[in-house]
């Protein structure tokens, strides 16, 4: 499925209001109907509601894994069928999240569910280095917890590891502060 969030782009023309869907174009190996999208995430924040950030989404990772994910209505790439040419129009779903820097990790980890690669996004080799690092995992630990939560993210493993590391990381600036 990240293989075809990758190699899918969005054909953006002169838009001045978020349209209900938007076209989109597939590289030859992402027209098969198992990789294409299914949608178009417009995100924003409760902060700036009126500025929209795009995300190629699948339905399926959301809807297993997030009670509170608005519905999506139907996409033709969803279809047994699938999308058989190089582009689609692809439906276009309006959402408000804490922290959009922080989506594209919790997409990735919703696609592939690999907690050792979360825990080491979060707390990178050197991470604790200074406190410019500590406090960037701070916000994205704190980002990516805070869309799980907006999403009701069903998901033990995911709150464990999310916990561990917030712990480390307030344990580190402990110790810087001191």
């Amino acid at each position: 499925m990240l293989a075809g969030v990758e190699s899918t782009r969005i054909i953006r023309g002169n838009i001045s209001d978020l349209p209900s869907a938007l076209d989109v174009v597939f590289d030859d190996s992402a027209s098969m109907p198992s990789v294409a999208p299914t949608h178009i995430l417009a995100l924003s924040t409760p902060t700036q509601p009126d500025k929209s950030t795009l995300f190629l989404i699948h339905q399926l990772p959301f809807a297993a894994n997030c009670s509170a994910f608005p519905d999506l209505p139907s996409s033709t790439t969803a279809t047994p069928a699938g999308n058989r040419s190089t582009t689609a129009t692809l439906p276009v779903i309006r959402a408000s999240l804490p922290s959009i820097d922080a989506f594209p990790l919790f997409q990735m980890y919703l696609y592939v569910k690999d907690p050792e690669a979360l825990r080491v996004t979060f707390l990178p080799p050197g991470w604790a280095h200074s406190i410019d690092t500590i406090m960037h995992s701070a916000v994205l630990i704190k980002g990516f917890w805070s869309n799980a939560c907006a999403f009701g993210t069903l998901d033990d493993e995911l709150f464990d590891i999310v916990d561990d590391c917030w712990a480390e990381v307030l344990h580190m600036l402990d110790g810087a502060s001191r």
